[in-house]
């Protein structure tokens, strides 16, 4: 199996439904997990051809992208993709994300947004910064987002 796009889902519906069309117009695998939504976010996927692994109650966006990728590696993925269900990251660019990722034999990938800051309004564009900031000091790396689409392959692929 190819790469799959992960879409930690909370309380999505309004939004989910043309991110996943979106992307499964690009021919690739999808799975949404719904952290518990409570706004009937399972339901308005369901039908349109998606992977759907729902949690009893809400977990955080953390422990949904861990049953993400631990459903990826169960059955077979060669990589992930992680989107947000908001639509704030543009699926046409998984295409060049996943090419990248294995033109680089690269763990993970990380998609930067950094041209958007300029766009953010008020206090999201400070604390996009400041998580910047911090994932830079954190893991010495160059990286200039904490909060992108990203895509990898799992070890040992």
């Amino acid at each position: 199996m190819g790469y799959c796009i992960i879409i930690p889902a909370y309380n999505a519906a309004r939004t989910l439904p043309a991110v996943v069309r979106e992307v499964l117009g690009l021919g690739m695998s999808c799975l949404v997990v719904d952290d518990g939504s409570t706004d009937g976010t399972s339901a308005a996927v369901e039908g349109l051809g998606v992977n759907l692994v729902r949690h009893d109650g809400n977990r955080g966006k953390g422990a949904a992208l861990r049953t993400g990728f631990e459903w990826a590696l169960a059955h077979g993925c060669s990589g992930v993709v992680t989107l947000d269900a908001d639509g704030q990251h543009d699926p046409s660019a998984i295409p060049l994300l996943a090419a990248r990722a294995r033109e680089r034999n690269a763990d993970v990938l990380i998609a930067s947004r950094d041209t958007q800051f300029r766009e953010m309004a008020g206090l999201r564009s400070v604390w996009n910064r400041f998580g910047v900031w911090c994932m830079r000091k954190r893991t010495a790396s160059p990286s200039p987002t904490a909060s992108p689409g990203s895509a990898g392959t799992p070890r040992g692929s």
